[in-house]
């Protein structure tokens, strides 16, 4: 089974299709750290799977560029509302270390969900489950101190916090590096 696959079977089950077709329509790209995949102002007109390496979400304030958030190995990446509405995205995507990735332009993603049944109920499960993610970590951000933020971060997103550099987790809190050491350290 094709890597790009696993995440889609993982939520709609075996598929009932010939998946070769679907997967032929990704194209394979490479990233060299810092690259970037998504401009920020630029329209997001395609997704990704990241197979290797991990792509850097980033939001460009008055203090500097922050991290949002981070895509790891075996996940999609795409700027949702930049995505979906076809409109400029209000933040970049980078490789934050070498990375491959196989991208979708949103105009295919469209036919193949009309085409494939499994693949329209895999996005329709997909936004419903961001959805709620975003509303858990925006309760998160707004309703408690760094050691809260830091034990939802821990409790939802494990991972983040082995794969993730920690001044990017740092900015994903919302707190700053010392305090995010400090949190770390129990103190």
């Amino acid at each position: 089974m094709h890597p790009i696959l696993r995440p889609i079977t993982a939520v709609v089950g075996p598929l009932d299709f010939d998946a070769g077709p679907v997967v032929s329509r990704f194209r394979r790209r490479e990233l060299r750290r810092g690259e970037p995949w998504l401009l920020e102002g630029e329209v997001c007109r395609r997704f990704c799977f990241v197979e290797s390496g991990m792509l850097r979400h980033t939001r460009s304030t008055p203090e500097g560029t922050l991290t949002r958030w981070a895509s790891l190995a075996g996940q999609f990446a795409v700027n949702m509302p930049s995505f979906t509405r076809q409109a400029p995205s209000e933040e970049g995507i980078e490789a934050a270390e070498s990375s491959v990735v196989y991208e979708l332009d949103h105009a295919v993603w469209a036919e193949l969900r009309a085409e494939y049944p499994q693949l329209q109920a895999f996005w329709v499960t997909t936004l419903e489950y961001l959805i709620g993610c975003f509303e858990d970590r925006v309760w998160s951000l707004i309703s408690g101190g760094a050691e809260s933020r830091y034990k939802y971060m821990m409790e939802r997103y494990p991972d983040f916090l082995l794969q993730v550099p920690q001044h990017y987790v740092a900015d994903m809190l919302g707190i700053g590096q010392r305090q995010l050491s400090r949190v770390r350290a129990g103190k």
